[in-house]
């Protein structure tokens, strides 16, 4: 018997929830400014989540903070994705010996855990976006 619950919803979801946070991002910038007056404020009309120590709304700071997350990931996800295909097609179009000695190189990084490969990354290079974002492309763009 099949689920009648449609595919449709978690990305209906999710349109809905993205064009949320664009509107709290664009027009109620306000929220996120400090007004003491109103720290630790308990949830009221339009603050559903109440305000933090500073007076900031709670509401507005997990939207906006879901959209960078959320947009950091789909543009990593889609260098990562665009990398090992250039990188993968290359690898493929290698005559006999070069080949072998570039699939030999890939089955070393595949060897070690991509968690090993990320934090080695990331302890060279210090804290930073673009310090995460080649982590989360030497962890898994070899897979």
């Amino acid at each position: 018997m099949r689920s009648r619950t449609s595919p449709s919803w978690p990305f209906l979801w999710l349109a809905l929830w993205f064009s949320a946070a664009l509107v709290v991002s664009w027009f109620q910038p306000q929220g996120l400014e400090l007004r003491l007056s109103r720290g630790l404020a308990a949830p009221e009309w339009g603050h559903f989540f109440g305000f933090d120590t500073f007076g900031r709304d709670l509401q507005s700071t997990v939207l906006i903070a879901s959209l960078r997350s959320s947009l950091f990931a789909a543009f990593t996800v889609l260098i990562t994705t665009v990398s090992a295909l250039i990188l993968g097609s290359c690898i493929a179009l290698l005559p006999g010996k070069p080949r072998f000695v570039a699939l030999r190189a890939l089955e070393t990084f595949l060897a070690f855990p991509s968690l090993l490969l990320a934090l080695g990354w990331a302890a060279l290079r210090g804290p930073g976006w673009e310090t995460l974002a080649v982590s989360l492309l030497i962890g898994v763009l070899p897979s």
